[in-house]
């Protein structure tokens, strides 16, 4: 795993914590999956678009006007993706001008916007929160926040579920074929049958 160095200000120590590095991939996808994203809540007086993506040409939109006016309110589909698929998204945020952050790069945007610096939600520097095997949280800031040295992870947060799903669904060995099962009936039922005319007989 690529680490990054990051080194901030506390008071008047400077802290150093290594962390994934931004260039990687922001998450990796565990396993084969349909993605779907909600908005959970936010503090931000900017507008924000989310969506999957690396430039601001190169991008797909989940969501706009975060956090106050989230459109769609509902969770998004995001795609199906196979297991070790990287996912990078990005933030596009206007608060008096235009704004980019991206997860992959790292500039100061992008950095505060993906990266904890100060270690606040205690994940290793990391915005990715594992709830459990099929949830993720993204604890995220506007692409702006860089500007006014805020850092505190809450302007946007998302989770984020996957739906296993297998092109090969597993068949149980010990599940009869339906033209067995037909066979099977068959012939317990003649079986049945011949032993009435036994019994009448006698």
């Amino acid at each position: 795993m690529k680490l990054k160095m990051l080194t901030y200000v506390s008071g008047f120590v400077f802290v150093t914590l290594f962390v994934s590095a931004i260039n990687a991939a922001y998450i990796t996808i565990p396993y084969d999956a349909n993605v779907y994203i909600s908005f959970l809540s936010g503090e931000a007086a900017s507008n924000t678009e989310f969506g999957i993506g690396t430039s601001n040409v190169n991008r797909t939109p989940l969501f706009i006007n975060l956090p106050n006016n989230s459109a769609p309110k509902a969770e998004v589909f995001a795609g199906s993706f196979s297991k070790g698929s990287v996912l990078d998204f990005y933030l596009m945020t206007s608060w008096g001008s235009t704004y980019w952050a991206f997860s992959d790069y790292t500039d100061q945007a992008s950095n505060i916007a993906f990266l904890d610096v100060n270690n606040s939600l205690n994940l290793g520097g990391s915005t990715i929160q594992r709830i459990s095997e099929t949830l993720w949280q993204f604890h995220l800031d506007d692409a702006a926040s860089y500007n006014v040295d805020d850092d505190d992870d809450n302007d946007i947060v998302l989770q984020m579920r996957l739906a296993a799903v297998s092109s090969n669904p597993p068949v149980s060995e010990n599940v009869p074929e339906p033209s067995t099962l037909i066979l099977m009936a068959s012939g317990i039922l003649g079986f049945v049958c011949m032993r009435k005319l036994r019994i009448h007989k006698v």
